[in-house]
């Protein structure tokens, strides 16, 4: 309360300094922008905010009632007559066989493959005894009766059960009325009407028939092939000469000589210790001071304000928010101790010189090296076959053998002339119905009577009646133990026997039976059966083809779009919301929370 008081007293003052001032300044108006305050405005003045409603007007524009499209114009295609060489018959080639050449030889040829047949060595056998089991051991089994006892016990003769006792139903006179003779209709028939009326009718419909033109023919003559042209292959033998060459024995090389490397002894300064350097710290001097430090800098506070719309300058269409007010609130400082440094902290660095001696060292003035030293190629004269010309064959060409031949040509087909025969029509009469044959219905009312009638009140009930289970006492015969039996065992009885026992089993000793060969004369093809090919050449003919000079193809035409002058509502100015300076007095001061 103290601090609103002494704010209060200077708000006071503020106003009564700048009321001259400010009375020219009311009504001014700043731009909101979401979130801050005005930016030109005074301690003790009152901003209200003001919503200002949007702004409208009317433009006119062009609308594309229907946009810009294109249609398309067939140009057909362009058609010309060629002549083209046709093949009537290919190439071919006739294979010519050539017989293969045989001489006989003489060989020797294995007969029978070498073998081997076996002696069966016979099985021996000897007698040994053995027991053999004469009689089973067996198990004889013996009864034992079962043993019971006499019980009593409590049996249900009959079970618990029940009765129902049947309630009858009870019913009383009611009146209903009751349909004697339903609803009816009758219906009356209503003759149709006929007239008479004449049309034409096609007896035979309009057709036509076909004359028969026929086709014309002609002779020409046409050389025709007797015999191909064939093709006979001569085979040319190879030729061959004796050249002498010279031919490369041992290829060309290089041995390599080793040079040593040379030395030599030289002195030179090595550093044993290097330089270096000692430090040593001197410490920082400080003293204690005292300053006014501001704890809260002077500032301006915007708080809120309540304010009478009679002191708020707004328009019909204008809606007043809030009112705000600028605050001055002043500064406050308070006296602090601190320590300051009058002299920083120092390090002094000693410079240590470094220690040098002379040693002597062998230095390489030239390293090892090698020297290339060649080895000439060795070369000898030799003597080889050289295929001069090689195996060829040459083609002797038969010519093909032509006649001259007569063959009917057609010069013009065979064709149809078309006749149109016309339809045939008569005037016939018939019946027409111009009004169809109806019934119409007449209505009979239904009849009704009252009737009593028994209807059922209460419908027919059971009650139950329950019957108590009957009991008596009973004896029954209880096994104790049940019936068993007792088994004896009966010992089996053994006899010694002789058997025949195989000591060394039957087997077989392989005897090999040696291969046998003779000698046999057979023909043996020296060279194969081949072929040589007879090429008979192909034949052409010139014939008459429909080509396409130039294919179809489309026009393209563009259609223009069509627009529209059409006006509508446009936003000039969308709703917003200013800061307004008013003469309202900053006296009644909202404290924040």
């Amino acid at each position: 309360m103290r601090r609103s008081a002494v704010l209060g007293f200077v708000l006071c003052g503020a106003l009564i300094s700048g009321l001259a001032q400010a009375g020219s300044a009311v009504g001014h108006e700043v731009p909101y922008v979401a979130g801050s305050k005005p930016p030109i405005a005074s301690p003790g003045e009152v901003w209200c905010l003001i919503s200002l409603p949007p702004e409208y007007k009317t433009v006119t524009e062009q609308i594309c009632v229907q946009p810009a499209g294109c249609t398309y114009e067939e140009i057909p295609a362009v058609m010309e007559t060629r002549k083209k060489r046709v093949c009537v018959k290919p190439e071919t080639k006739v294979s010519v066989p050539v017989p293969a050449e045989y001489k006989t030889v003489t060989e020797r040829v294995c007969v029978k493959q070498e073998s081997c047949t076996y002696e069966t060595i016979p099985a021996e056998y000897g007698v040994k005894m053995k027991r053999v089991c004469v009689k089973p051991e067996t198990k004889i089994s013996t009864p034992v009766p079962a043993e019971y006892k006499t019980v009593t016990e409590r049996v249900c003769v009959k079970p618990e059960s029940c009765t129902y006792e049947t309630i009858p139903a009870e019913y009383k006179e009611v009146e209903k009325r009751v349909c004697v003779k339903p609803e009816t209709s009758t219906k009356s028939k209503i003759p149709a009407v006929f007239k008479t009326v004449e049309e034409k009718v096609c007896v035979k419909p309009e057709s036509c028939t076909y004359e028969t033109i026929p086709a014309e023919y002609g002779v020409k003559m046409k050389r025709v092939c007797v015999k191909p042209e064939t093709k006979i292959s001569i085979p040319v033998p190879a030729e061959y000469k004796t050249v002498t060459e010279r031919v490369c024995v041992k290829q060309e090389s290089c041995t390599y000589e080793t040079i040593p490397a040379e030395y030599k002894e030289v002195s030179k300064q090595v550093c044993v210790k290097p330089a270096s350097s000692t430090s040593s710290t001197i410490p920082a001097v400080y003293k204690t001071i005292e300053e006014t430090v501001c704890v809260s800098p002077a500032r301006t506070e915007w708080r809120q304000v309540r304010c009478d719309d009679k002191d708020v300058l707004i328009d019909k269409r204008e809606t007043k928010d809030v009112c705000w007010t600028m605050v001055q609130i002043p500064a406050k400082n308070e006296v602090r101790q601190k320590t300051v440094c009058v002299e920083p902290a120092k390090t002094i660095c000693t410079p240590c010189p470094a220690e040098f001696k002379t040693v002597t060292e062998r230095v390489c003035v030239k390293p090892e090296s090698k020297r290339k030293i060649p080895v000439p190629a060795v070369y000898e004269e030799r003597t080889k076959q050289v295929c001069v010309k090689p195996a060829s064959s040459t083609c002797q060409v038969c010519p093909a053998e032509y006649k001259e031949v007569e063959e009917r040509v057609c010069i013009k087909p065979e064709s149809k002339r078309k006749i149109p025969v016309p339809a045939v029509y008569e005037m016939r009469t018939k019946q027409v119905c111009v009004s169809p044959e109806k019934e119409i219905c007449t209505p009979c009312p239904a009849e009704y009577k009252t009737v009593m009638e028994r209807v059922c009140v209460k419908p027919e009930g059971k009650r139950r009646i329950p019957i108590a289970a009957v009991y008596e006492e009973r004896t029954k015969q209880v096994c104790v133990k049940p019936a068993s039996s007792i088994c004896s065992v009966c010992p089996a009885e053994y006899k010694e026997v002789e058997e025949r026992v195989c000591i060394k089993p039957e087997s077989k000793r392989k005897i090999p039976v040696p291969p046998v060969y003779e000698e046999r004369t057979k023909q043996v093809c020296v060279k194969p059966a081949s072929s040589t090919c007879q090429i008979c050449p192909a034949e052409y003919k010139e014939v008459e083809e429909q080509v396409c000079a130039k294919p179809a193809s489309k026009r393209r035409i563009e259609i223009p779009a069509k627009f529209e002058t059409r006006e509508k509502q446009v936003l000039v100015c969308g709703e917003k919301k200013i800061w307004r300076l008013t003469k309202c007095a900053p006296t009644d001061i909202i404290e924040p929370k």
